[in-house]
């Protein structure tokens, strides 16, 4: 995917990125009776960690840490980069241990059936 230049900077890009998985255009019916939260938590930027939060089909995201994580993601910016640019490399990084996972993995593998990243990517402008 290609990264729209602005994105090139986590503090830019994070907050963007969070907020368009909140759109209902983004939502997927997938979303309703799920009751989940993810903490995405940057390593090397602890100023950079948010959460999403999916209840019976409303998304909420924020800032900070989240009480109660059902899951949370552990990486550094450059494979929060990688991640969002290059899923395939994304989950190598997974598998090499550079991104962590702590808590029920389960959710994190339903978030495709629940939020539509290609929309989300979409809004953000990123291109193939």
């Amino acid at each position: 995917m290609g990264l729209p230049e602005k994105y090139n900077d986590p503090k830019v890009f994070l907050p963007d990125f969070f907020k368009a998985m909140q759109d209902p255009e983004c939502v997927k019916e997938g979303a309703k009776g799920q009751k989940l939260t993810i903490q995405y938590s940057i390593n090397d930027a602890p100023d950079l960690n948010h959460w999403i939060k999916i209840d019976d089909g409303k998304v909420t995201t924020g800032k900070g840490n989240a009480d109660n994580a059902s899951a949370t993601i552990k990486m550094g910016t450059g494979e929060l980069k990688t991640m969002f640019t290059d899923p395939q490399q994304g989950q190598m990084l997974f598998m090499s241990g550079q991104i962590q996972i702590e808590g029920d993995m389960s959710v994190l593998m339903q978030m495709g059936s629940m939020i539509s990243m290609g929309r989300v990517m979409k809004k953000l402008g990123f291109t193939k």
